[in-house]
């Protein structure tokens, strides 16, 4: 059966973003037809388009950025290793394995139900999950972030 999808985040509802980020149920990333029964290789397909959409606009963050730097120094130092046969390469992987664990084990518990909670009660009102799109969710925290800078700025300022 042929179903239509979802291709970007201007598109796709935060309730069936939730539904493959938190589940990894990619059937939701059909806009119309029946969830029920399996999924199609089409399903990943289409996420992947719109994961890609979000990564185009929103960018990746710095945590991911910092993880990513070091997973690359760590691997160097792998290969740095392997072809010079110094062990004093060891240092430098041990140290890059510490850093990606304890950026790993940070508090990071803020989930996306979180993130809507603080979303509905910054704007007064519940955010519509079936009706937002990941976009308008997307800025919407995006403006949060921004707004809770400026008044720490301000606070800091009186002192």
């Amino acid at each position: 059966m042929e179903f239509k999808r979802y291709e970007h985040i201007d598109d796709m509802p935060l309730f069936n973003w939730r539904k493959v980020q938190e589940n990894q149920e990619y059937r939701y990333t059909r806009s119309e037809g029946i969830y029920k029964g399996e999924e199609d290789p089409e399903d990943y397909l289409a996420w992947d388009k719109v994961y890609e959409s979000f990564l185009e606009t929103f960018g990746v963050s710095e945590y991911y950025t910092r993880i990513l730097e070091l997973r690359l120094q760590k691997a160097i130092a792998q290969c740095d290793l392997v072809i010079t046969e110094d062990r004093s390469h060891n240092n430098f992987i041990k140290r890059y394995d510490r850093e990606i664990t304890e950026l790993m084990n940070r508090d990071n518990d803020m989930t996306l139900g979180d993130c809507i909670s603080y979303e509905s009660k910054w704007q007064g009102y519940p955010v519509q999950q079936k009706k937002t799109t990941v976009r308008e969710f997307n800025e919407t925290l995006e403006t949060m972030k921004k707004e809770a800078n400026k008044q720490k700025e301000q606070a800091q300022k009186k002192k």
